[in-house]
């Protein structure tokens, strides 16, 4: 009976070890495009119309746009649901939002606004005296 019991066990064992382990499935890293962040930077903007103006954006919140040198606006933005929201000082319409693509290797990125205007950005790197 021992005999048989053994043979048992060991017929059991070399089961098991025969058994393949169950296969893991790799989990799949899925690549997230990340909106481009718009922050305290200077920022070369070109309109639909081939206009090229500049935005100022503080740490404070606060922007400036300018066109050939002139102010062209300013005004509060904010960071809003993923949308980057502009309200420009006397407008009484309220904050406009825009809608950033993924940055480039160079780090442009469009925008599109809610109205559907879109606007080609580049952020501008100060030079340095080196």
């Amino acid at each position: 009976m021992k005999r048989l019991i053994t043979l048992a066990c060991v017929v059991a064992l070399a089961g098991c070890a025969e058994a393949e382990a169950p296969e893991v499935e790799e989990a799949v890293v899925e690549e997230v495009a990340v909106p481009a962040p718009v922050g305290p930077g200077t920022y070369e903007v070109t309109y639909a119309d081939g206009t090229i103006g500049t935005m100022v954006s503080a740490e404070d919140g606060t922007f400036t746009t300018s066109i050939d040198g002139e102010v062209a606006g300013s005004g509060t933005y904010t960071d809003t649901d993923g949308q980057v929201c502009f309200d420009s000082d006397g407008d009484e319409e309220g904050a406009q939002c825009w809608t950033n693509s993924p940055a480039a290797d160079d780090g442009s990125f469009t925008s599109v606004s809610d109205e559907g205007e879109t606007v080609s950005v580049v952020p501008v790197v100060a030079e340095t005296d080196g």
